[in-house]
């Protein structure tokens, strides 16, 4: 990587072509990673950055790096926010979700700084013995490991990914099979066996869905809205004044934004357009006010690049919206959509007035309704019970006795207690099994799903005509319903009568088709 906050891009990118150039002559990789990259991180390691995965890097490295084949260098150096990178594919592997791990540390690092390392590999190579001749290695794990995190769970590390740790571990980790062991593996912290036990494979879509729209909008949303704008930019003729920007650059050295109004300088440039679109004149004012508002810049020099970078976030609201305000006309689907939704609300508007206001639900035609039809209005065979619900059958076996020998049913408990009221005999399970008591009757207990419960009924009533005022809510609809299907054939007789429409239902295939 050839940084570009130390260097101008015009020459960072020539230096980059310039060392890619070597390499295409035969310029060893690693030496000239080493020599001039500025990535400290990896230059001394030959520049590997290890294995990528889909949005873990700017979305320019990511598409160059899966574009070119193992092996092979990008023919051209990529820019990101970083600077300009040459890349290689050192290597391509099918992804693996998540894999899951146990494993065993042995430690050669004593307390006094010294090191055993031959006898912690002694051990190692022992402890694998055991378990290749098939000792369980979580009970291996929980007597010998050093890592205090999984010793006590028998080297359980879980579902890992990759890059959760250092390379060394990772990869022959992640070149396991299910139920497979690893060979001796060192690294900085001692001696490791590793076994895994487990894989997941990626999700669905459906799954992923949210997290994949954070990725987008993390990495890659940013860029492409900048290039949505510059390419409404062209169609709505967008000018920046740039004459206008280069005279209060050059004689401004002290105003900043949150003092500009009240500055000389305002005075000579206020009202005037920084930027035109549409027909349409933004002032300098209104950038200033917006920089202010926002709190982007307002205690800063008003500078060129200051004005460009306020200009900048301003368009993505403004121009965004002056985008929306003309979708319509630029967009048939999208025009299609808001017609549907203008002329859903005329009729919406129209059935308001001409139907539903004018329905008229009074009492006299309720009640001549639910006289013609009473036996219509009936409550099927109800029960009223009580009900104690327990988690344990000891509790409800002690509770169950205390009812037998006379305790009350409704203060047996503090808790846990429930009361139906009148509910139809089939409502749920507990209304069934409480309908086969007799009222009075106490339930022994009984285990449902995972509570144990004790059913009382106390009340049985037999299936019976309601009352008017018990089916008002009913009949209420019925009349709302006969009303509005009344005054509905009314206003489509009257449209019918003034418009005389003709009607083609046999073209009603064409919507198929």
């Amino acid at each position: 990587m050839i940084r570009t906050d130390t260097l101008s891009d015009e020459k960072a990118k020539l230096k980059a072509e310039q060392i890619l150039l070597e390499l295409k002559n035969g310029g060893d990789w690693n030496e000239l990673a080493k020599k001039y990259s500025d990535d400290n991180y990896s230059k001394n390691n030959g520049g590997d950055v290890y294995y990528l995965r889909a949005g873990m890097v700017d979305e320019s490295f990511e598409n160059a790096v899966f574009a070119t084949d193992s092996g092979s260098i990008f023919p051209e150096p990529v820019k990101t926010d970083y600077g300009y990178h040459i890349i290689k594919v050192t290597d391509k592997l099918t992804g693996r979700f998540k894999i899951s791990l146990q494993h065993i540390l042995i430690d050669y690092r004593s307390e006094a700084g010294g090191e055993f390392k031959t006898e912690a590999r002694k051990k190692a190579e022992e402890i694998l013995a055991r378990i290749k001749s098939g000792e369980d290695f979580g009970a291996l794990a929980k007597e010998f490991s050093a890592d205090p995190g999984s010793k006590e769970r028998g080297g359980d590390l879980g579902y890992c990914e990759r890059r959760r740790f250092i390379i060394e571990f990772e990869e022959p980790a992640f070149k396991l099979k299910v139920g497979e062991v690893s060979d001796i593996v060192e690294t900085k912290f001692g001696f490791h066996i590793i076994k895994c036990t487990g894989e997941q494979e990626y999700p669905p879509f459906s799954e992923q869905e949210t997290v994949l729209r954070k990725m987008y909008e993390k990495s890659i949303f940013s860029k492409d809205l900048e290039k949505h704008i510059q390419n409404f930019k062209s169609k709505i003729n967008y000018q920046q004044n740039e004459e206008l920007i280069s005279f209060i650059d050059s004689n401004n050295d002290s105003v900043k934004f949150n003092k500009f109004f009240e500055s000389d300088l305002s005075q000579k440039v206020k009202g005037k357009p920084i930027i035109t679109f549409s027909g349409k004149e933004i002032p300098i004012d209104t950038i200033i006010n917006y920089a202010n508002t926002e709190r982007i810049f307002s205690n800063q020099i008003v500078k060129r690049k200051e004005i460009e970078s306020t200009i900048n976030l301003f368009n993505r609201t403004r121009l965004i919206e002056e985008e929306a305000l003309s979708l319509d006309e630029n967009n048939a689907e999208f025009a299609d959509l808001m017609a549907d939704y203008k002329n859903g609300i005329y009729i919406f508007k129209l059935l308001s007035d001409e139907i539903w206001i004018k329905v008229d639900i009074d009492s006299i035609k309720m009640k001549e309704l639910y006289d013609t039809n009473k036996e219509k209005y009936r409550f099927p065979e109800r029960i009223n019970y009580s009900m104690i619900m327990v988690k344990k059958d000891s509790v409800a076996n002690a509770l169950y006795n205390d009812l037998k020998s006379g305790a009350d049913f409704n203060s047996i408990v503090k808790s846990g207690l429930s009361h139906s009221g009148l509910v139809p005999v089939d409502m749920n399970e507990y209304s069934k099994r409480a309908n086969k008591l007799s009222v009075g009757e106490v339930s022994a207990p009984e285990k449902v799903n995972a509570n144990w419960i004790i059913l009382k009924l106390t009340e049985r009533e037999m299936p019976r005509t309601k009352t008017f005022e018990e089916a008002r809510a009913e009949v209420s609809g019925e009349v709302q319903e006969s009303e509005t299907k009344r005054l509905d054939e009314e206003y489509n007789g009257y449209l019918n009568s003034v418009y005389q429409p003709k009607y083609y239902f046999e073209n009603l295939k064409n919507a198929y088709k």
